[in-house]
């Protein structure tokens, strides 16, 4: 791990607002990764307001995260088994669903719809069933994720999105969606640069990630506090980011999840 700064805008002081040195992480013991000796906090950075770890991964750190991240091993769960119970809850329970209710203000009857980050593809498979006059195609760089979606008629491209991804999936989506990613990209606003690139004119980008509304709310050993999650977002800092890489905010809001967790979500555009 490595010593961090302000994903934002580069700072490096701030104040320490929740200190995880005691917690265990379930993600760097799996990766076998030592870090008992190391004091671990997020902070809140003193000119911009970014909650972030006082330590991130490693780029290669990274990379063995999420080539793991999926595994049964660490989820107590196979592909299929992960598919399977997150795809047949019902309404009432499932986050997703929720999502598409939310969603279902902004979207026209058909059009082309993105899943960055898309995991196994469940998310998109609810998706194009909510929307039937929708295309959904996923982007996801954790190894094995195709093989369960596609048998459910989803299509996944197991890479990680760039400029030159245009090549392989086109270009002028009409609704790109990144359910829980940004908090995990080293460079927010140059993703969602990227993410501009490949919507339409008339199109929308939908993000949503944890709210710093969760420190004080959920247990100092939850999931949320653990090293994926290397920074933590709020209301102001959607809007600094969606400025910085040029988009106008349409929507944006914190709501709690059917699981009791705080997120922030917003609709961009160009």
């Amino acid at each position: 791990m490595i010593e961090s700064c302000c994903k934002l805008c580069g700072e490096t002081k701030g104040k320490e607002v929740l200190d995880v040195s005691n917690c265990h992480d379930t993600y760097l013991d799996y990766m076998g990764i030592k870090y008992k000796d190391l004091k671990r906090y997020y902070k809140e950075c003193d000119s911009c307001g970014f909650t972030y770890r006082n330590y991130f991964l490693t780029e290669a750190e990274k990379d063995h995260l999420y080539s793991i991240f999926r595994d049964q091993g660490l989820r107590n769960e196979t592909h299929n088994e992960y598919f399977q119970r997150v795809s047949s809850l019902p309404k009432e329970k499932s986050e997703n669903h929720e999502k598409y209710d939310y969603l279902k203000t902004f979207l026209k009857n058909t059009g082309s719809h993105l899943d960055v980050g898309g995991g196994l593809g469940v998310f998109a498979y609810g998706f194009q069933e909510y929307f039937p006059g929708w295309e959904s195609l996923v982007i996801e760089p954790t190894p094995g994720s195709s093989e369960i979606a596609e048998k459910h008629g989803v299509k996944v491209h197991e890479v990680y999105l760039d400029e030159n991804s245009h090549k392989t999936i086109g270009k002028n989506f009409d609704l790109i969606t990144a359910n829980h990613v940004v908090e995990h990209v080293d460079y927010p606003v140059d993703f969602l640069k990227l993410l501009k690139q490949y919507l339409s004119e008339t199109g929308m980008i939908c993000i949503e990630m944890p709210s710093t509304l969760d420190i004080g709310f959920l247990e100092i050993n939850h999931d949320r506090f653990m090293s994926q999650h290397e920074v933590i977002y709020n209301n102001k800092t959607v809007e600094i980011l969606a400025s910085k890489a040029s988009l106008r905010v349409i929507a944006n809001e914190n709501y709690v999840s059917k699981r009791g967790r705080n997120n922030v979500r917003a609709i961009l555009s160009k």
